[in-house]
C-alpha cells in the first residue's frame, strides 16, 4: 500500500495515510486526517495539517450542535438541568458556540425550585405569634415556630426583612445569582428583636 508517514495532529501517534484513499484513522484516537498528496513530502505534510485541522475544527463544530439540539428540546420539556448539562458539553466541544452560550444563560435564568429557606426555632413563649416574611419590601408569607417554608426568588439583587408587631429584623441583601444559588436563613425571636443567620451555597450540579 502506497502512503505517507505522519503523526497524528490530535494525539501524535505515528499514523500512515493511504494515498489512493486520500484519508486514514488514527488507531489510536479515532481521528479522521485528510492528505491532498502534492508534488513532494514536504507539501504532502502541509496539506496533510490543513485538512486535518479543518476537520477537526468542523467535528467539533458538528459535536457541539448536535448536543445543542439536544439541550433545546430537554428546555422546551421543561428540563431544565439536563439542558444545562448538554449545553455545557456544545461549549467543552466549541467553546465559541453561540448558541450554547446564549442556551446557557437561558436556563440558569430559570428559577423552578425555591432558593431561600427560611428555617425558624421553638417560640420562647407560649402564644407566640407568627413572623411575616417581607421579600423585596412585599409580605410574602408567614413563619410559625417551629417550622420552615421555601420561597422562589427570581435571579437578581433583592432585600429580605422579617417581622412580628412592632419588632423588625435587620434588612438582609441576597445576590440570586442563578438556578444553582441557595439561601438558608435562620430565624430566631426574642421579645424586642428578631435575628437572623444567613448562609449562602450553590446547589448541587445533576449527575450523569
Amino acid at each position: 500500500m502506497n502512503g505517507i508517514s505522519y503523526k497524528c495532529p490530535n494525539c501524535s501517534a505515528s499514523i500512515n495515510i493511504d494515498t489512493q484513499k486520500g484519508y486514514c484513522f488514527c488507531p489510536y484516537c479515532g481521528t479522521k486526517v485528510f492528505s491532498e498528496v502534492g508534488a513532494s513530502t514536504n507539501g504532502s505534510n502541509i496539506n496533510i495539517t490543513i485538512n486535518s485541522q479543518l476537520n477537526g475544527n468542523a467535528d467539533k463544530s458538528s459535536e457541539a450542535e448536535n448536543f445543542t439540539l439536544r439541550a433545546l428540546s430537554f428546555e422546551r420539556n421543561g428540563q431544565f438541568e439536563e439542558a444545562e448539562y448538554y449545553y455545557n458539553r456544545a461549549l467543552d466541544a466549541d467553546i465559541s458556540s453561540n448558541a450554547a452560550q446564549e442556551g446557557i444563560r437561558r436556563v440558569q435564568s430559570i428559577i423552578t425550585l425555591d432558593n431561600i429557606i427560611i428555617q425558624r426555632g421553638k417560640a420562647l413563649s407560649t402564644g407566640e405569634g407568627r413572623v411575616a416574611v417581607f421579600l423585596d419590601g412585599k409580605k410574602t408569607g408567614f413563619i410559625p415556630p417551629n417550622s420552615s417554608i421555601g420561597i422562589k426568588a427570581p435571579v437578581g439583587k433583592h432585600t429580605l426583612q422579617f417581622k412580628r408587631g412592632g419588632v423588625k429584623s435587620t434588612l438582609l441583601d441576597i445576590i440570586i445569582e442563578s438556578n444553582k444559588t441557595v439561601y438558608e436563613i435562620s430565624v430566631t425571636t426574642k421579645t424586642f428583636k428578631i435575628q437572623t443567620e444567613i448562609k449562602q451555597y450553590r446547589r448541587h450540579e445533576i449527575l450523569h
